[in-house]
């Protein structure tokens, strides 16, 4: 699909797709990193659980990854980032990782975005999908 393709003057950005659920280390440093620091760690570092180890932190969870490579979240373990729907970019000490991900998302022929690291820190800045999550939102009342 090209740029131009059905391209609206005021149309948002077409969403960018988290990046499927699979190992982007070598599956025997995700292991051995699960053995020693507890499958925990896949939950409680994101970075490592969804971006670094996905399918191996999918197997110690128990969680089906299609062969797509999207899982429905479970727990802790989610396929989309925790701050969707009002998705936003890290925080690092305090700093937002924003400024860096505006400076760089259009390098390698804007293809940035579509990789472990930047969907990691840029969610917002990237436009990525957020799925079909809502805000939760009270019952209407009758009146």
């Amino acid at each position: 699909m090209s740029y131009c393709d059905d391209a609206k003057p005021d149309s948002q950005p077409a969403k960018i797709q988290p990046i499927k659920c699979m190992n982007y280390w070598p599956v025997s440093v995700c292991e051995n990193y699960i053995n020693i620091q507890g499958k925990s760690m896949c939950t409680k570092n994101i970075l490592f659980g969804r971006y670094q180890c996905c399918t191996s932190c999918a197997k110690v969870l128990k969680v089906t990854v299609n062969e797509d490579g999207i899982f429905e979240s479970k727990d802790d373990f989610k396929f989309y980032d925790e701050s969707c729907p009002e998705a936003t970019d890290r925080m690092i000490a305090g700093n937002s990782w924003t400024p860096w991900c505006l400076a760089y998302k259009d390098e390698a022929d804007g293809t940035n975005c579509e990789t472990a690291i930047f969907q990691y820190r840029c969610y917002k800045t990237c436009n990525i999908d957020c799925g079909n999550t809502r805000a939760e939102q009270p019952p209407a009342t009758g009146d």
